[in-house]
């Protein structure tokens, strides 16, 4: 559980640095960019990522290697919240990363790069292998699964669009808008729901 108690200071640090960027930079929206996906970081990707970090490893833990019948089943889907998991965490640190040490347009593949990680997690069966705090298989009802995920290809794909569209154009400005506007409703919905 040591990875588990490291995880929402990385969070909390990323969130202040892209603060710290947003009150440097001159441009109005990058700054929204950048305070949103702060918002998003501090109040929902922390938080959510260290629970299921934590009902992950403890799913792994509760849910030994079994041959067949449903231990071995109850054993698949902990491995698979497990490494899905992973795949998310190390996905958004890495956007993280890119949002932190770049300027430009990098900042917005970053971006994108958080939002494509959420998406790698639906994608490879995280929200059917979802695990509740004590480790019991509780998966997400497969609407919300698929609802998510349609933001998640949203949102990556408009920061992608915004981070090839020319600097100060009304096509990046829309794109960045998109982007904005879904992470502040994703952090508000958060915010709401838990």
């Amino acid at each position: 559980m040591k990875s588990a108690k490291i995880l929402p200071i990385i969070y909390t640090s990323a969130s202040a640095a892209l603060v710290y960027q947003a009150k440097q930079t001159t441009s109005k929206l990058d700054a929204a960019f950048l305070l949103a996906t702060s918002a998003l970081t501090l109040f929902n990707l922390g938080p959510t990522d260290n629970k299921r970090l934590i009902s992950a490893k403890r799913a792994n833990a509760n849910n030994p290697p079994a041959v067949s019948g449903i231990a071995k089943q109850r054993r698949q889907f902990a491995k698979t919240c497990r490494s899905t998991v992973r795949i998310k965490i190390v996905g958004q640190l890495i956007g993280l990363a890119m949002m932190i040490c770049n300027n430009g347009n990098i900042k917005l593949r970053g971006g994108a790069m958080i939002m494509g990680a959420n998406m790698a997690f639906f994608l490879c069966g995280g929200g059917g292998a979802v695990h509740n705090i004590r480790g019991d298989h509780e998966p997400l009802p497969s609407g919300l699964t698929r609802f998510i995920l349609m933001i998640d290809i949203i949102l990556t794909l408009s920061a992608l669009f915004a981070a090839r569209a020319p600097l100060e154009s009304s096509r990046r400005a829309v794109y960045m808008g998109i982007h904005i506007a879904g992470v502040s409703w994703a952090h508000w919905k958060a915010l709401v729901c838990c």
